[in-house]
């Protein structure tokens, strides 16, 4: 009887094993989607931070230029003009 007992548990030993096997393969293979999602993420937020950062010069040389400070006046006092209609 003892035979037959170790048998099962031995069969069963194994069903569990292989159980726990697919069960940490699939999470092995949703950690590793996760892991490539977010480093898409970030890939795609450096490039986006690049890009401003190349905007914000741009934007702060063309302010700091003589022609950016005459529209910068010119349209602070059209707004002022707007306001006080």
């Amino acid at each position: 009887m003892k035979k037959i007992s170790q048998g099962t548990s031995e069969t069963s030993n194994e069903f569990e094993i292989e159980d726990l096997k697919s069960k940490l393969d699939f999470v092995l293979n949703e950690l590793d989607k996760q892991f490539k999602l977010r480093e898409r993420e970030l890939l795609e937020l450096k490039k986006m931070e690049e890009k401003y950062a190349n905007l914000e010069k741009r934007y702060h040389s063309l302010r700091n230029s003589f022609l950016g400070k005459l529209t910068i006046k010119y349209w602070t006092f059209r707004r002022k003009l707007t306001k006080k209609k």
